[in-house]
């Protein structure tokens, strides 16, 4: 509408909500850790400890690392620490183009 104005989001502060207060990347990152805690629960016996609470700990890492992947920021770009390893991972295994060609490389190394 005339003189109404719609702030785009990647412009603004907004970001976009899936479930509550959690973004689409949390959601992934919370659901996967939350699957992985449940799957070690049937695959990993319980600890030998006296209580059954501190027998069970280890059954949330899998949730307390994709909690850190997701909430943690890099110090240096601002990312959080999932966003910067998948653009490292990207950047690793792309496909580079080589701007030399092979007719002018000599066979058997560079002598």
């Amino acid at each position: 509408m005339w003189g109404q104005h719609h702030p785009l989001p990647y412009n603004s502060n907004i970001k976009e909500r899936l479930i509550g207060r959690f973004s689409f990347g949390q959601t992934l990152w919370i659901g996967s850790g939350a699957y992985l805690s449940y799957k070690a629960s049937q695959i990993i016996p319980l600890l030998p400890l006296e209580y059954s609470i501190l027998s069970r700990v280890h059954y949330g890492l899998p949730l307390a690392l994709s909690m850190f992947f997701c909430y943690a920021k890099h110090p240096r770009t601002g990312l959080t620490i999932g966003h910067y390893f998948f653009i490292i991972l990207i950047l690793r295994f792309r496909r580079r183009k080589f701007l030399y060609r092979k007719k002018n490389i000599k066979k058997g190394g560079d002598y």
